[in-house]
């Protein structure tokens, strides 16, 4: 059973008893921060310790979102069955263990350029995350939003050859990339196609929207509504 809730003339459907968009961009903005802020890598250890457990402690992890969301003491966030599965498929999951380089690589210091190109490291690819998860904007801001759906536009449409899918998401990333730098900062980025292959996996897999920090089809952003996929 599903409840629909009409805003603007738009009906947007959403399972009860889960945690909202804005919950989920909440939750994001803390566990990933600015790579050089390290309180996101502490607190992504703590929801991945929870995720790992044979049988994840709900109530503990909800605890946890409770704070990132800032409820009072004793109010929770509750988490719906498909987002628990997600989360625990994403965070500790090795179909998905290259996107988790930023808390298992060796190397987190910034990447040097090479010939005005940089391979990404740990650090790169955690101010990518930050840029397109981790920062809470002016919902009139479509940014982030519009980046986040070039990728999953890309990655859901089987017409698209898998060549024009790496380019399409390498080019969000870049701009999300360079969007967190000065001029002077920026290069060139050069992102491994695995890492790539594993995003699109991750979006075209139709469980995930459940953790997606926005709507797919009717989106509503700010006061417009967007048909983005």
């Amino acid at each position: 059973m599903t409840v629909q809730d009409k805003k603007d003339d738009v009906e947007v459907t959403q399972e009860p008893y889960e945690l909202s968009r804005e919950e989920l961009r909440g939750t994001y903005s803390k566990l990933f921060t600015h790579p050089d802020d390290l309180s996101g890598r502490g607190e992504r250890r703590k929801i991945c310790e929870l995720l790992k457990s044979p049988a994840p402690a709900k109530p503990e992890i909800e605890k946890l979102l409770a704070g990132y969301n800032g409820r009072p003491q004793g109010e929770q966030c509750t988490l719906s069955d498909k987002q628990l599965e997600c989360l625990r498929e994403a965070f500790t999951s090795d179909k998905y263990k290259d996107l988790r380089m930023i808390d298992t690589g060796e190397n987190r210091e910034r990447q040097t350029p090479v010939e005005g190109k940089l391979t990404v490291g740990p650090w790169e690819l955690t101010l990518i995350y930050h840029a397109l998860l981790g920062r809470r904007r002016d919902p009139t801001d479509t940014t982030t939003h519009d980046l986040l759906h070039e990728m999953k536009r890309a990655a859901i449409d089987p017409r698209i050859p898998e060549g024009e899918k790496l380019k399409t998401i390498k080019a969000c990333l870049q701009k999300a990339y360079t969007q967190q730098l000065s001029a002077a900062e920026s290069s060139q980025i050069e992102v491994p196609d695995q890492i790539v292959k594993e995003i699109i996996a991750m979006l075209d897999d139709s469980r995930f929207k459940t953790i997606e920090p926005y709507e797919g089809e009717p989106c509503l952003v700010g006061n417009k509504s967007i048909a983005c996929y």
